[in-house]
């Protein structure tokens, strides 16, 4: 992660020189995962830590073997100076896989804390998901999860909200999400 962070801090900065000789527009904005990136096997991919976990989700998905091909994130702030994110992915009727990483709220050039946050959370959600293709019980059951969103939705409903990215298949069941109300 270390590498990650140096890295983006040089490409910021390659970008913000670029951006002043004329070379990128001024109104192209930075992003650390616009950048295209190759890796050690040839993979040409976007230049953040969780690229390939989300290549792979799209293969397990195309191969039905998860429902969904994306978790919903969400990624708020917490006590101490803290950022959080989670991830949600259902993998099954009833059994969900969440993904949560914490980092401290940094203010390092070239990638945020709740940037870094969200892709660790993408991140432990493919390990969430190798895990159970591989039958290990790591999928939690709708009040499990029931219960984690309550505590992210009262951190939004406290000012917390930071960003939230959405798959587009998540849903708990209706008498979870009711009993919730």
């Amino acid at each position: 992660m270390l590498n990650y962070a140096i890295e983006a801090f040089y490409l910021s900065e390659a970008f913000d020189e670029s951006q002043q000789s004329g070379l990128i527009p001024d109104y192209e904005p930075y992003d650390i995962g616009s950048f295209i990136t190759t890796d050690d096997s040839g993979l040409t991919t976007f230049n953040t830590l969780d690229a390939t976990v989300r290549i792979e989700l799209l293969k397990h998905y195309e191969a039905n073997r998860i429902p969904h091909f994306a978790p919903d994130q969400y990624v708020i702030s917490a006590p101490g100076g803290l950022i959080q994110a989670y991830a949600f992915l259902p993998v099954a009727p009833d059994r969900f896989l969440i993904g949560f990483a914490q980092v401290r709220d940094f203010r390092f050039r070239g990638i945020s804390a709740s940037e870094l946050a969200d892709q660790l959370s993408t991140i432990e959600i493919g390990e969430g998901v190798d895990s159970w293709l591989k039958g290990d019980p790591v999928a939690v059951n709708a009040d499990s999860t029931a219960k984690t969103m309550v505590e992210v939705q009262n951190a939004i409903d406290s000012g917390g909200f930071l960003s939230g990215s959405f798959g587009g298949g998540f849903e708990l069941p209706v008498s979870i999400r009711l009993n919730r109300l």
